[in-house]
Formats: C-alpha cells, sequence, structure tokens
C-alpha cells in the first residue's frame, strides 16, 4: 500500500507516524493528512472492517467532529483526496457519502430528499432524484436536521457506537449501486454513481482511528 500525506497540513510526514499496523489492526493516529492506499484495483465488491474513534484530535480539527473516511474507486487526485467516493466516517453522521471529482460535474442518482443541486440526505422510502456537480454530497438517513461540526456531536438517532468502542461498517459497490451499513443498519444507498471502479484508502484527517478486520470480497458475477 502507498501513502500521501499533504505536508502543509500534517503534523508530520513520516507514514510510521500516521499508518501504524499491528496484527490486524491499523491504528491511525490523526497526525497526518492524507490516506494509505491500496495498489489494486477492484470493482463489484463487499468492503468490511470494524473501526473506533480514538481520544486524539489534531490541528484545525482538535475541536470539531471526529472526522475520517474510506475511499472507494479512487483515480489521481481532487486536491488533497483521491477523486472517487468517500463513506466519510464523521461523529453524527458516519456513513455520509461524498462523491468528488472536481473537474467537472457528474450526477448521482439517490432517493433522497433535495437540499442543494448537489447536496441531499438518503431516504429509504424517498424518490430517486439526480444531484449534480464536481462535488456531491448525500448524507446518511439518521444525520441529525441540528447537526453541528463540534467534537463529540451525537445525535438522538445516532447509528454509531460511543466512542471507545468498535463499529462494523459494510459497504458494497455492484455495478454503480453503492450500499453502506452500519452496525447492521441500511444507513445510505445510491442507485447510480459514476464511478465503478479503483483503489481503496484509509484517510487520516487530524483524528485518530482504529481499523482491523478489513475485508475486500468479491460479488459473485450476474
Amino acid at each position: 500500500m502507498s501513502v500521501r500525506l499533504e505536508p502543509k497540513r500534517s503534523q508530520t510526514t513520516d507514514r510510521d507516524e500516521v499508518f501504524i499496523a499491528t496484527g490486524n489492526q491499523i491504528h491511525i493516529t490523526g497526525k497526518g493528512w492524507g490516506y494509505l492506499e491500496t495498489k489494486e484495483s477492484y470493482d463489484n465488491f463487499r468492503l468490511t472492517l470494524e473501526y473506533k474513534w480514538g481520544e486524539r484530535t489534531w490541528g484545525n480539527r482538535e475541536k470539531k467532529a471526529r472526522d475520517a473516511g474510506v475511499f472507494l474507486h479512487c483515480h489521481d487526485r481532487y486536491g488533497d483526496w483521491p477523486r472517487g467516493v468517500e463513506v466519510q466516517l464523521i461523529e453524527g453522521g458516519s456513513g455520509n457519502l461524498n462523491f468528488l471529482h472536481g473537474k467537472e460535474d457528474i450526477i448521482v442518482t439517490a432517493n433522497c430528499y433535495l437540499e442543494k443541486v448537489n447536496q441531499g440526505q438518503w431516504f429509504a422510502n424517498g424518490l430517486p432524484k439526480p444531484l449534480r456537480g464536481n462535488v456531491v454530497k448525500l448524507f446518511c438517513e439518521y444525520r441529525s436536521p441540528q447537526w453541528r461540526d463540534v467534537k463529540g456531536i451525537r445525535g438522538t438517532g445516532d447509528v454509531e457506537n460511543p466512542v471507545g468502542e468498535w463499529n462494523q461498517l459494510e459497504v458494497l459497490s455492484d455495478n454503480g449501486v453503492i450500499e453502506v451499513l452500519l452496525n447492521g443498519k441500511k444507513v445510505n444507498r445510491v442507485e447510480k454513481s459514476p464511478f465503478v471502479s479503483g483503489s481503496i484508502s484509509l484517510q487520516s484527517e487530524e483524528a485518530e482511528w482504529f481499523v482491523r478486520n478489513w475485508k475486500i470480497e468479491p460479488l459473485p458475477k450476474s
């Protein structure tokens, strides 16, 4: 796996101080601003992993919600991040989906409530709507309208376990359909994504977190 760290935003650019692998666990200290990326490309897969938040936060996000993520279908870079799909892990909203292109508009179709032309919130019983922009955001179903970007934020309907407890994340990607399950509950789904293949990355965004039991399984061919 390769590591990319942004020098201007990172506390350190030493990969061994940011991504620490021990057995089946990766400790992401959050001291770096960047990501750990697979060399392989994947399409049509089920990704499962367990994660939990640590205590430390750094830099500009020291007092903000713990924030990290898993990038799917990565291609080159959009600013500091890979161009592709981010399964965002953030206090009060883990399971958000961010579609990052940056250079040109893309269209993402999902059953959602539209907040802006490029932003909405997924509802299982919603109607399919197109979201358009060079960056598209689809919030998970349980994210509270009162969400604020502050450390320790939790909503009354949170699916994520409290800080320090392990969570089960499952992501399915199947020919443009992307589905996110958190602790066994479906929290987000896209009916049509423009990104369907690419590498997979773990993000470091100034918050400490831990990953274990990472597994990528190909889906049966139809």
